[in-house]
Protein backbone atom coordinates (compact mmCIF):
# COMPACT_ATOMS: atom_id res chain seq x y z
CA UNK A 1 0.00 0.00 0.00
CA UNK A 2 1.66 3.68 -1.01
CA UNK A 3 1.86 6.17 1.74
CA UNK A 4 -1.44 9.06 1.34
CA UNK A 5 -1.65 10.76 -1.79
CA UNK A 6 -2.90 14.39 -1.27
CA UNK A 7 -5.26 16.00 -3.65
CA UNK A 8 -4.58 19.53 -3.98
CA UNK A 9 -8.44 20.13 -3.13
CA UNK A 10 -8.40 17.90 -0.69
CA UNK A 11 -8.80 14.64 0.70
CA UNK A 12 -6.41 11.57 -0.52
CA UNK A 13 -6.48 8.34 -1.48
CA UNK A 14 -3.69 5.18 -1.56
CA UNK A 15 -2.90 2.60 -4.04
CA UNK A 16 -3.52 -0.69 -3.09
CA UNK A 17 -0.74 -3.45 -4.92
CA UNK A 18 -0.81 -6.36 -5.59
CA UNK A 19 0.19 -10.23 -7.06
CA UNK A 20 -2.42 -13.02 -7.81
CA UNK A 21 -1.68 -16.62 -7.60
CA UNK A 22 -1.07 -16.20 -11.57
CA UNK A 23 1.67 -13.92 -11.15
CA UNK A 24 -0.69 -10.74 -12.51
CA UNK A 25 -0.02 -7.32 -11.23
CA UNK A 26 -3.37 -5.47 -10.26
CA UNK A 27 -3.92 -1.87 -7.96
CA UNK A 28 -6.44 -0.25 -7.18
CA UNK A 29 -7.01 3.35 -5.36
CA UNK A 30 -8.66 3.02 -1.86
CA UNK A 31 -9.55 6.16 0.12
CA UNK A 32 -6.84 7.38 2.15
CA UNK A 33 -8.26 6.12 5.68
CA UNK A 34 -8.89 2.64 4.71
CA UNK A 35 -8.58 -0.04 6.87
CA UNK A 36 -6.73 -3.63 6.93
CA UNK A 37 -10.10 -5.20 6.44
CA UNK A 38 -11.27 -3.31 3.69
CA UNK A 39 -8.23 -3.68 1.80
CA UNK A 40 -8.98 -7.38 2.10
CA UNK A 41 -12.16 -7.34 1.01
CA UNK A 42 -11.06 -5.12 -1.91
CA UNK A 43 -8.38 -7.74 -3.08
CA UNK A 44 -11.07 -10.79 -2.68
CA UNK A 45 -14.06 -8.92 -4.84
CA UNK A 46 -11.61 -7.47 -7.67
CA UNK A 47 -12.48 -8.67 -10.77
CA UNK A 48 -10.01 -9.04 -13.95
CA UNK A 49 -10.51 -5.76 -16.64
CA UNK A 50 -8.77 -4.03 -19.11
CA UNK A 51 -5.27 -3.22 -18.67
CA UNK A 52 -4.10 0.47 -18.76
CA UNK A 53 -0.70 1.19 -20.27
CA UNK A 54 0.78 4.13 -22.13
CA UNK A 55 -0.05 2.90 -25.35
CA UNK A 56 -3.13 1.45 -25.22
CA UNK A 57 -2.91 -2.12 -27.04
CA UNK A 58 -5.48 -4.62 -26.26
CA UNK A 59 -3.18 -7.25 -27.77
CA UNK A 60 -0.49 -6.54 -25.04
CA UNK A 61 -0.46 -9.64 -22.64
CA UNK A 62 -1.11 -8.35 -19.26
CA UNK A 63 2.75 -7.87 -16.94
CA UNK A 64 3.49 -11.35 -15.61
CA UNK A 65 5.76 -11.84 -13.13
CA UNK A 66 7.64 -15.42 -13.24
CA UNK A 67 6.57 -18.21 -10.47
CA UNK A 68 9.09 -20.76 -9.10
Amino acid sequence: MSAPIQQPWGGGCRIVEWIDAEGQISRRVVAVDVTEDEVVATIRRHVKGRKHVLVDDEGMPRQTLPRR
